[in-house]
């Protein structure tokens, strides 16, 4: 299993474009961006390509041989994704290193052992 594509079309700007897509073999996973109010999410569709006459046509049904193919299109999915939102998080405030330290508890009694 090899990856055979990897768009890398810039985040946002490109209209309709998927934000990544991973092949391999018949087995496509395509990552699509979207914006909301509370930032950035993204979406994934997995297809299985195959020939139906002449045309090409997806199909979003697997058989149990793709899927280990499917697996591993995800988990390839799953930490590009990973990666995206660490990009998109914003940077954290300079007010971080200013924070109260807990204090930490007091012990009460002797730390000498009881004895009887």
């Amino acid at each position: 299993m090899s990856n055979n594509n990897s768009e890398n079309s810039p985040q946002q700007g490109s209209g309709n474009r998927p934000a990544q897509t991973f092949r391999y073999g018949a087995i496509k996973c395509t990552i699509w961006r979207n914006d909301s109010r509370n930032g950035p999410f993204y979406s994934t569709v997995v297809t299985r390509s195959y020939k139906d006459g002449e045309d090409w046509k997806d199909s979003n049904s697997f058989g149990q041989e793709d899927l280990p193919t499917v697996a591993k299109a995800m988990l390839d999915a799953h930490s590009w994704v990973q990666g995206q939102l660490a990009k998109d998080r914003p940077a954290p405030s300079s007010q971080a290193g200013t924070q109260e330290q807990p204090k930490q508890r007091q012990r009460t009694g002797s730390r000498e052992p009881a004895r009887v």
